[in-house]
């Protein structure tokens, strides 16, 4: 789980966890992941069954990170059935005042971080022949639609951007083990 130390990553693997499924949090803090995680067992301690939760701090725009992050998770857990990429800047600022720097970090993150996330963890599942796994990049409604009055040109794009590398991922992916392996959560 990409970015799962809040927001919609956490309510994801928090939703994975109650399922009784292991999970991987992952973030750019590593002390935010491990408070995360702390605060998702805390709500299951009463279960019989124990859920194996562990954090892992990584910056998904270090391609070397992504894969060494991997690389340990799969090391972890054995494999890894599920990725989902929830890491995300959104920002309000008007197109002709958004600066270009922050455009680059904003699709370092947004997109590129997917990809990164994607590509690696899709290069473990055909390696190791996982079926029915699954690969989620996270979307958004803004990828399709514009919404007034916010003003998120770059926010828009990435998302739109994701929605088709996932279809795109989708399409390349049909001869792999996996199935429906790449979709994108609206």
């Amino acid at each position: 789980m990409r970015r799962a130390a809040r927001g919609l990553g956490k309510e994801f693997l928090t939703a994975f966890a109650q399922s009784g499924a292991n999970g991987a949090c992952i973030d750019l803090s590593l002390s935010a992941a491990t408070s995360s995680i702390t605060h998702i067992a805390s709500q299951f301690e009463t279960r019989t069954t124990e859920i194996n939760l562990k954090p892992y701090a990584c910056d998904v725009t270090s391609e070397s990170q992504v894969e060494s992050t991997i690389t340990q998770i799969v090391k972890d857990f054995g494999k890894i059935d599920v990725l989902v990429t929830a890491a995300g800047i959104v920002d309000n600022v008007a197109a002709e005042d958004y600066s270009y720097a922050r455009w680059r970090k904003l699709m370092d993150v947004n997109l590129d971080g997917s990809f990164l996330c994607a590509r690696e963890v899709g290069r473990h599942m055909i390696q190791r022949n996982v079926k029915g796994g699954s690969i989620i990049l996270v979307g958004s409604m803004c990828g399709e639609v514009c919404v007034r009055p916010q003003k998120q040109a770059a926010y828009n794009a990435s998302k739109a951007a994701i929605i088709m590398l996932a279809k795109s991922l989708a399409t390349e992916s049909v001869a792999y083990p996996f199935s429906n392996p790449y979709g994108e959560a609206v």
